[in-house]
């Protein structure tokens, strides 16, 4: 697998789409100006891409060794420290039900 190749024909067609039309722009009519859909995430890269697959799995409730497996890392402590980002949101609630037990 060429992965820059898969970028270029797969990805990146797949995130460019019209806001209009909601078509990408390779199958975009000539009825209206193409204009580039802003709420389609940017393509950041392979680093951005593992990254925000670790976290969104974590946040589905996968387990870490599970996540390390996927990434193919050797250590789990580079999956957790580098590749998963837990939220303000879920340290909060995290705190909340440790307050739950407590009183």
């Amino acid at each position: 697998m060429n992965l820059p190749n898969l970028v270029r024909r797969t990805i990146v067609p797949l995130l460019t789409r019209c806001s209009v039309c909601h078509n990408r722009k390779h199958d975009h009519p000539s009825s209206h100006d193409f204009v580039l859909d802003e709420t389609i995430p940017k393509w950041k890269g392979w680093h951005c891409f593992r990254r925000s697959l670790a976290s969104n799995l974590y946040e589905l409730g996968v387990r870490p060794k599970v996540i390390q497996s996927i990434l193919r890392h050797s250590d789990l402590a580079t999956t957790m420290n580098f590749y998963v980002e837990t939220s303000e949101a879920e340290s909060r609630d995290a705190l909340d039900k440790l307050l739950g037990l407590v009183k």
